[in-house]
């Protein structure tokens, strides 16, 4: 919510709302799909169809459809409720990206007319809880260094003293049960999660263990730019068979390992290995359904089954 600049309302498949987009009326390409949610700025569309609009040729859907950036001349909006029957924008991709529910795109809108502003922006309303007027109690925390502060360890690919910043070091045992709410499964190879911070987009973390409230990440340097305490990762999914499909509600609760002075640069120090930041993430508000499929699935683990 923080970071765009109205909030954004989902929208369930059954209500119908669909939107279509031409990048011309005599040339280039045409997309319809689904709205899965939509602001007065802007919208997230399951793509179901693209054709070459001089040919009316079906074309196969890719990344590569069109490129970020690219301006549609028309967007329409139809049956999104409680709005005009077909509103028109017009506006730009952001991103066209694969996702376990399809292909994805996201879409920037140019300021809209009156009529279709006002028509959003009650609609949004209706559907998102109202933006706190006041930040939330100060809540006290066990005095010691903060985890951003904390530098790799040896497994992490350096010891820290080069570069000025500290080892990566564990919380104390009792300190980390008094942390947990629910018991924390330490998982294996394969096990990934994709989300976006900001505008970066991270299409595969490693997945180093799983609770029913939260998880903890492992990423790249170079992606660790965006990632930061209480940063809300949008589109979060889990990327395991085994593990709940759907996006799930999450905010960065801690950092570990990063490094400013790569994170500067942009380039990796060939002269040690790749090294890697920790996240710890918090599930906030996930649905009781998926809550209950990862509990589940952590304590037949724990139990060995």
């Amino acid at each position: 919510m923080e970071r765009r600049a109205a909030p954004r309302a989902r929208l369930n498949p059954k209500e119908g709302a669909t939107l279509t987009a031409l990048q011309d009326l005599l040339q280039g390409v045409g997309i319809t799909g689904v709205v899965e949610n939509l602001s007065g700025g802007g919208a997230k569309v399951r793509v179901e169809k693209a054709m070459a609009v001089g040919t009316e040729k079906r074309l196969v859907l890719g990344t590569s459809l069109v490129r970020s950036g690219q301006k549609f001349l028309m967007l329409k909006l139809n049956k999104v409720p409680r709005c005009p029957a077909a509103m028109e924008p017009r506006g730009q991709a952001v991103y066209l990206v694969h996702e376990p529910g399809g292909l994805m795109m996201g879409l920037r809108f140019d300021p809209p007319a009156p009529a279709v502003a006002a028509a959003l922006r009650t609609f949004v309303a209706q559907r998102c809880k109202p933006i706190p007027a006041r930040l939330p109690a100060r809540i006290r925390r066990r005095p010691g260094p903060a985890p951003e502060e904390a530098g790799p360890g040896p497994e992490q690919g350096g010891t820290g003293a080069e570069d000025g910043t500290q080892p990566l070091t564990a919380w104390p045992a009792a300190d980390s049960a008094e942390r947990r709410h629910h018991p924390r499964l330490s998982l294996g190879p394969g096990f990934q999660a994709r989300f976006m911070a900001g505008d970066l987009l991270v299409p595969e973390a490693d997945l180093l263990d799983l609770s029913a409230g939260g998880c903890c990440l492992r990423l790249p340097l170079e992606r660790c730019r965006e990632i930061r305490r209480g940063v809300d990762l949008e589109e979060f999914h889990l990327l395991h068979p085994d593990l709940p499909k759907g996006v799930l509600p999450a905010r960065v609760s801690w950092v570990l390992g990063r490094n400013p002075g790569a994170l500067e640069t942009g380039r990796p120090d060939p002269g040690r290995p790749e090294r890697y930041c920790l996240a710890g993430v918090e599930f906030t508000g996930s649905p009781d359904r998926a809550a209950r499929a990862i509990a589940a699935y952590v304590a037949r683990n724990l139990k060995g089954g």
